[in-house]
């Protein structure tokens, strides 16, 4: 689901943001609270928020580990391994 949010930060509380939602976003937002046990919509756009903030933190570690250079595939990882478990 793509859509416009347009987040207003005019004459708020240091901190706060607040974002205007299409009415279908805001409608699967709702859903969500109720189906996640999210106490508000803005604890769910915080989950949501620390989320991403972990997959952009992981998709760092792999591109530093490609990085790095050739990788090598599972299969060639653990052929020792498993030769040893079936002597």
């Amino acid at each position: 689901m793509r859509c416009r949010i347009s987040v207003l930060a005019i004459a708020l509380p240091e901190g706060r943001q607040h974002a205007s939602l299409p009415d279908d976003v805001r409608a699967f937002v709702d859903e969500q609270v109720r189906a996640g046990g999210y106490i508000s919509p803005s604890d769910y756009t915080r989950d949501l928020m620390l989320h991403q903030e972990d997959i952009g933190t992981f998709r760092a570690i792999i591109q530093q580990g490609m990085d790095l250079g050739r990788a090598i595939p599972a299969e060639e990882v653990m052929a020792e391994p498993r030769a040893m478990i079936e002597r």
